[in-house]
This record gives C-alpha cells, sequence and structure tokens, in this order.
C-alpha cells in the first residue's frame, strides 16, 4: 500500500508541475513522508515535514504550506530560495543544433539506473558537468551527426552520477526514457538542499 500511496503523490507532482508550466492556477493536496517535495523540472521545497502538503500556483504565486513550515517560491521558480531549491537546465550548442537538458539531481526516483546518484551538485560541479556535455556535444555533431540528430529529439535529463574510483561511467535505463546518467569529469562538490 505504501508504495501505490508514493506512486499517486508522484503522479500528484507531476501535475502539478504540468499546470505551473502551463501556467494553470491550481490547489492541490500531496501527501510526501519525509519533509521534502519535489516538483518534477521545477524543484524542490524542502523542511516542509512530513505528511500533507498543500501545494498553492495562483496568478504565477507558487506556495507550499506543510506541517512544519510554508515556503514561497518567487517567480520565475529558477532560483534557489530558503527552503527551495529550483530545477535547473543546462543548454549548450553545436553545428547539430540547441541542446537543452535538465539536470536531473533533485528527483527522488533518479536512481533508476543500478548506478549510484550524486546529491545535488554545488556550482563548480554543474558548471564542469555543462562544460564536458557542451565539449560532448560538439564532438558528437562533428562525428556523429546521425546521433546528435537523435539525442536532440530525445533526450531531456541528464542524471549526474557518483564518480567510481577510477575512470567514468555512464548508462540509460529503460524506466527512463529520455534521461541519461554520467558521472561528472572531476570529484563532484555538492551541498546539501
Amino acid at each position: 500500500m505504501e508504495d501505490s500511496r508514493a506512486g499517486l503523490d508522484y503522479l500528484s507532482s507531476l501535475a502539478a508541475a504540468a499546470a505551473i508550466r502551463a501556467g494553470t492556477d491550481f490547489e492541490l493536496v500531496i501527501t510526501s513522508s519525509t519533509s521534502d517535495l519535489f516538483l518534477p523540472t521545477v524543484g524542490l521545497a524542502y523542511g516542509l515535514g512530513p505528511g500533507k502538503v498543500t501545494v498553492r500556483f495562483r496568478g504565477g504565486d507558487l506556495t507550499f504550506a506543510g506541517a512544519d513550515t510554508t515556503v514561497t517560491v518567487p517567480a520565475p521558480y529558477t532560483e534557489d530560495t530558503p527552503g527551495w531549491c529550483a530545477s535547473r537546465r543546462v543548454t549548450v550548442e553545436s553545428p547539430a543544433g540547441r541542446l537543452t537538458v535538465t539536470l536531473e539531481d533533485l528527483d527522488p526516483y533518479r536512481n533508476c539506473f543500478g548506478l549510484p546518484v550524486t546529491p545535488r551538485l554545488d556550482q563548480a560541479a554543474t558548471s564542469e558537468l555543462a562544460s564536458t556535455l557542451e565539449a560532448s556535444w560538439r564532438l558528437m555533431a562533428a562525428d556523429y551527426p546521425e546521433h546528435a540528430a537523435a539525442v536532440l529529439r530525445c533526450v531531456r535529463s541528464l542524471v549526474p552520477l557518483v564518480r567510481p574510483a577510477t575512470g567514468s561511467t555512464s548508462g540509460s535505463a529503460q524506466t527512463a526514457f529520455g534521461a541519461v546518467a554520467v558521472s561528472p569529469p572531476t570529484p563532484p562538490g555538492w551541498h546539501s538542499c
């Protein structure tokens, strides 16, 4: 029963995220088994307290009211503020086009690759990962243009993995269409959110 409840709550979070991205006003109660509530592609409200969280979106104002606190997030919801970690996007350019991916280092379900995922990356590690992505994107456009065209159409999320003791690692998962997982190019820095 617990797993089905968590699945329904995640679907509610998806619905809330879709409504926010569409600019549609709503009020929705979502249960959180932790003190955090993640809205895919939007961000993570934290310190709310476990239990029911009322998510309100009215006229562009986004508010999370939990058992312990209320978090109000200023539009456009892309900056970290007290109680809020914003989802981040990375955009890179090459002759194949402009590729924009969401850096998925907040989603509680991002561990579907069978590889250890990182906590939220700090700004330095995020910049290094973006630089590596840009170099890779340029290389792919130059040497594998047909693959670059497929990546441009399909890949939407990048999940950072814990760097192994030597080398690097990457992966994909059948259950995570549009996502790829990669280890950062150097030992990552991270901060709690």
